[in-house]
């Protein structure tokens, strides 16, 4: 009796053994599923980044081939604007030197006096009094 009471004995102790290895057989690979399905979400993750990189990467291309076959009708317009600006610099120098021409003290004095008498600013002054003179002129027959 005391022999198989014994190996009685022995049997638990070795099922009780066996069942703690294989909960913690059975916990290690709960752990190591848990870092394969986090391993394969990182994978999936970095995949997903890469992708969006070389997206990224494509139209950064694509962006950089438009400017680059866009540049020469961009520097074109930008000449363009520059000539313009430099024809307006042109005309406002003639424009300031043909006012300049009327800068004569006694001309600027009377018409201060005039736009004293009559308001108004002296360029809209000096515009009126240049028609008339070119009326004058063109009414006037030279001799």
């Amino acid at each position: 009796e005391n022999v198989l009471s014994n190996a009685l004995n022995r049997l638990e102790e070795f099922l009780n053994v066996e069942e703690k290895t294989t909960r913690e057989r059975q916990a290690n690979l709960g752990r190591t599923m848990s870092e394969v399905r986090k391993s394969q979400q990182e994978t999936d993750d970095d995949r997903t980044l890469k992708f969006q990189i070389d997206n990224m990467v494509i139209e950064s291309a694509r962006f950089s081939e438009k400017i680059e076959s866009e540049l020469p009708n961009l520097l074109d317009a930008v000449g363009g604007i520059l000539d313009e600006v430099s024809a307006f610099q042109d005309h406002f120098l003639q424009t300031r030197n043909t006012l300049a021409d009327f800068a004569d003290p006694q001309i600027t004095e009377t018409l201060k006096d005039l736009k004293r008498e009559i308001g108004g600013s002296e360029i809209q002054l000096l515009r009126s009094s240049t028609n008339l003179l070119r009326k004058l002129r063109i009414n006037i027959p030279s001799n």
